[in-house]
């Protein structure tokens, strides 16, 4: 379990860098999700769909939707992000950006 949390710590690290230097947060996830699967790094990073996280944020779908836009429209500064984008209308958020998200709101 130590490693599965040190790898979505350093996988948000790595995500905060690259928004700091003003590239695309969602692009740039998928690209380093698949940049660990080719070199054979564990990626079994659990990811939510739309439900599940209405479910664990206790807020309806147009909240995630509208969280989600205000992410990316903010540069990833409020909202609720980064997500992952695997079609045009299927769309998966990180445990570590659920965990983020409660730890910033709640302070769990």
């Amino acid at each position: 379990m130590k490693k599965e949390i040190f790898i979505e710590e350093q996988l948000l690290e790595e995500l905060q860098k690259h928004q700091q230097q003003g590239e695309d947060i969602n692009a740039t996830l998928s690209r380093l999700l698949r940049e660990r699967a080719a070199k054979g790094v564990n990626t079994k990073t659990k990811m939510y769909t739309i439900n599940e996280a209405i479910n664990l944020l206790g807020c309806s779908r147009s909240t995630i939707f509208r969280k989600i836009k205000t992410f990316q429209d903010t540069g990833g500064r409020q909202g609720l992000g980064p997500v992952c984008r695997t079609g045009q209308k299927t769309l998966f958020i990180p445990e570590s950006t659920i965990s983020h998200y409660l730890k910033v709101h709640t302070g769990y």
